[in-house]
């Protein structure tokens, strides 16, 4: 189930949805903030209405004045397709131009407007003034800016408090799939242990620069557009910004989870190798030289204080209680190192092999001097182990000998014993087995002597002492 629920197919789905809500959440976050700006909770729709097409209406009699008053014809009027009409009046109250009807409006905006006017006359400009009069037909026909303008108010006003609602959806809902995202990352179906994608090896100090320098070009493209053209790269970038930051983050998790966060870094392969070198020379150096160089680092920083602290009593104060602190605490852990050490090679000498010294709290060359003592016991048991396995092998090889020798040993005696019992008449046998049961006798003692020797090396003969 943990497998299936890990799919690439489901992480794709995810980020997916991810960027879907988030677009809706922070348009209706804006949409918020411009309802709350205009107080579309405490006023009604037709005020809303009102001063929207207010707005509307000063930008479209900016427009009408220089349509008509820029022309070659100033008292030319311009007749415009949709819902507005306008009337535009000289400083004398008199109508220039004008394509008002008297009909029935929604709203009016009125817009005092300026124009240079060139006298021939006098061979001078003289600035001239308009009233321009805006109007708002009150039967809205589809197909212009107030007709789509007000189906818009309407929608707005419909949804304002259904749009807080779904910024809090959406933003519990972009949340349940960020943490589903962070949990998936480096999870892979049919694998128990989680691994780094392609993506993730790329070093991530690289992958900062370069997002930092993506940001630098997007800043610089959207000041080089017109108004339009920026939205609509606003939009791009701000989907490609989250894409990356998404993935950005994703892969900080999954090196995270698999412990190489700074080892997937350039500047931290760096410093891990600067660190192995240095570990690697202190390891090596003997421990005498270990102790010139510290105390030459004390030395010297006291040297320094001594030169440039000289006039400031409180900084060379200062210094000796932070010294002193550092130094007393690390010159009783030397001492505890060594006394440690000097009750284990005590304990070693006075032949104490099986017990061990606890290495846990010693570190560099008093840790490895600690397990080298017990290297020692451990190699003294071992030599120990052999010499009695060999002294055991020894002596079952000396009883099986002699006992394998007794018995044919024994035969001869017998047979020897039962050859004179005979009485043979020839005199040179009779000495033959004279030879035979002195030299069978003396065989005999000969094995029995080796067999009470083998038993004394071992310790297995039992000795009574006499007086």
């Amino acid at each position: 189930m943990k497998n299936r629920f890990f799919r690439t197919s489901y992480k794709a789905v995810a980020v997916v949805l991810s960027v879907l809500i988030l677009c809706g959440t922070v348009l209706a976050g804006v949409a918020g903030i411009v309802m709350l700006k205009n107080e579309f909770h405490t006023r009604t729709e037709e005020s809303l209405r009102t001063e929207l097409f207010e707005a509307v209406l000063q930008n479209q009699n900016s427009r009408v004045f220089y349509d008509v008053i820029g022309s070659d014809k100033p008292s030319a009027s311009v007749t415009y397709a949709g819902n507005y009409f306008y009337r535009i009046l000289d400083k004398d109250g008199k109508t220039v131009a004008e394509t008002y009807d008297g009909r029935a409006v929604l709203a009016s905006y009125e817009s005092e407007l300026y124009w240079d006017e060139y006298l021939p006359d006098k061979e001078i400009y003289q600035v001239q003034e308009y009233t321009v009069i805006g109007y708002v037909s009150a039967t809205l026909e589809p197909g212009d800016v107030f007709y789509l303008t007000y189906r818009f108010l309407q929608f707005m006003y419909r949804v304002r408090y259904w749009v807080f609602v779904w910024i809090a959806l959406g933003l519990l809902l972009e949340v349940t799939l960020l943490i589903y995202l962070f949990c998936a990352v480096s999870n892979h179906p049919g694998e128990e242990r989680p691994r780094l994608n392609p993506t993730d090896k790329i070093p991530l100090d690289l992958a900062t620069v370069l997002l930092y320098l993506l940001a630098v070009v997007e800043f610089a493209l959207l000041n080089e557009f017109g108004d339009l053209a920026t939205v609509i790269l606003l939009i791009f970038f701000g989907v490609l910004d989250y894409l990356l930051l998404l993935w950005y983050f994703l892969t900080v998790a999954a090196r995270l989870k698999m412990n190489c966060l700074l080892r997937s870094t350039l500047l931290g392969r760096f410093i891990l190798w600067e660190i192995r070198i240095f570990r690697e020379i202190l390891q090596n150096l003997p421990l005498i030289w270990k102790a010139v160089a510290a105390v030459a680092v004390v030395v010297f920083a006291e040297l320094l204080v001594l030169l440039y602290g000289f006039y400031e009593p409180d900084n060379i104060l200062i210094f000796w209680v932070v010294e002193k602190l550092i130094l007393l605490p690390l010159v009783f852990y030397i001492a505890v190192s060594l006394h440690r050490l000097k009750k284990g090679g005590e304990r070693l000498a006075a032949g104490n092999l099986e017990e061990r010294l606890d290495t846990t709290y010693l570190t560099g060359d008093f840790k490895r001097f600690g397990e080298t003592l017990n290297s020692i016991g451990d190699g003294m048991n071992r030599a120990v182990e052999e010499r009695m396995k060999s002294e055991r092998f020894k002596t079952e090889l000396i009883t099986n000998v002699s006992h394998d020798i007794k018995t044919p040993l024994t035969s001869i005696i017998n047979y020897v014993d039962l050859i004179k019992k005979e009485k043979p008449e020839n005199e040179n046998v009779r000495q033959y087995l004279e030879v035979l049961e002195r030299q069978s006798a003396r065989l005999k003692k000969l094995i029995e002597d080796l067999v009470e020797a083998s038993k004394a090396s071992t310790g297995n003969l039992s000795v009574h002492p006499e007086v």
